[in-house]
């Protein structure tokens, strides 16, 4: 095995350990828009109207940070073996 062939090895896992942790982050971020919501749907808090705006407006933000790491995972997948 080349020294060359080697490196890719550990760039490969590189990449799938940084693949991971942006599933974790996305998981992580998808939980939070759920709790969010869950949280002005179970009725034993009373946030004011503002309150409550600005929980939805959060997690709508939060939402959209979700779907770009993945859409940017997605995208990274497909240019990594190009770049191989």
């Amino acid at each position: 095995m080349s020294r060359n062939s080697s490196s890719r090895g550990g760039a490969f896992g590189v990449l799938i350990l940084l693949a991971v942790i942006v599933w974790i982050v996305i998981v992580g971020n998808a939980l939070w828009l759920v709790q969010s919501v869950g949280f002005l749907l179970m009725g034993g808090f009373a946030p004011t109207r503002l309150g409550t705006a600005f929980v939805l407006a959060q997690a709508l933000a939060v939402g959209v940070f979700a779907e770009l790491q993945f859409v940017g995972l997605r995208r990274a997948r497909h240019a990594a073996p190009a770049a191989a």
